[in-house]
């Protein structure tokens, strides 16, 4: 991705030296377009995620993740740290609930990179 980056970062750098008139007697540039990797061969990304409580402090349970269709796609037991880390397919629909009462789930569209997900998944606060 970054080859991609830098090959438009150097084609418009040419294209502005072009548009100013060039660059004397410098010789001409030449540009490389490197391959960007085939999506099509990625078949599962990595996901990493944490569970805490309502006060913070690291959950130590199952994170399932199911499809669209509610059918189990991968499960993995949190570390000390309340951190977890699993393979699920690429480019699906994927659901994330921690195994405690009154969790939310977490609903993300993979791509064809591995995934950190920014924030926790936590169990509902209940108000009384």
């Amino acid at each position: 991705m970054n080859d991609v980056r830098h090959g438009w970062a150097t084609l418009a750098a040419a294209l502005l030296l072009a548009a100013c008139g060039g660059a004397g007697d410098a010789a001409p540039v030449t540009l490389v377009a490197a391959a960007a990797p085939a999506a099509a061969t990625t078949t599962h990304v990595r996901i990493e995620g944490c569970v805490l409580d309502l006060t913070d402090r690291p959950l130590t349970l199952p994170v399932h993740a199911t499809g669209d269709d509610g059918r189990l796609l991968a499960s993995a037991m949190t570390d000390n740290a309340g951190v977890f880390r699993m393979h699920v397919p690429a480019r699906q629909v994927v659901r994330l609930t921690a195994a405690t009462p009154g969790a939310q789930a977490l609903t993300l569209l993979t791509g064809n990179v591995d995934v950190t997900v920014g924030g926790c998944l936590r169990p509902e606060s209940r108000l009384t």
